[in-house]
């Protein structure tokens, strides 16, 4: 926090609580739980069909998609964020956000990462193309 404190002072940062427009188009969603501030950050007015960095909401996709409300030991309130990954996963089927995260493999697009099956999730991956590397 040391190294932050002239930033601090200056008046440069602005605190938010909740979600949040930092400008048009980029909007901060409240999901503490892993982390007492933690914030997805979505594009889009409307979160249906928006892009939505997930952060560290997903640890373990293989094992949490199936089953929420596995934690890990760096999760600071578990419960919450439990409570959290379930809200992101259930958003995610119903309103088909574009997620991305910290984990390698939640990196890759997806046009309905999440599909509800009971009470679990199933991830459905639609891998990205760099068209940009094609031969003209």
């Amino acid at each position: 926090m040391k190294p932050l404190l002239p930033i601090l002072k200056s008046g440069q940062v602005k605190t938010f609580d909740r979600e949040v427009e930092l400008f048009p188009g980029l909007r901060t969603v409240a999901a503490y739980g892993h982390t007492p501030g933690q914030n997805l950050l979505c594009s889009g007015k409307q979160k249906a069909r928006s892009w939505c960095f997930w952060g560290d909401t997903l640890h373990v996709q293989d094992v949490q998609f199936a089953d929420p409300s596995v934690t890990v030991k760096f999760d600071v309130d578990p419960k919450a964020a439990a409570a959290q990954r379930k809200t992101c996963f259930s958003a995610d089927a119903r309103e088909e956000w574009i997620p991305g995260g910290s984990r390698p493999r939640l990196l890759s697009r997806c046009r309905t990462m999440c599909k509800k099956e009971g009470d679990h999730f199933r991830w459905i991956p639609v891998p990205y193309t760099n068209d940009s590397q094609r031969p003209r």
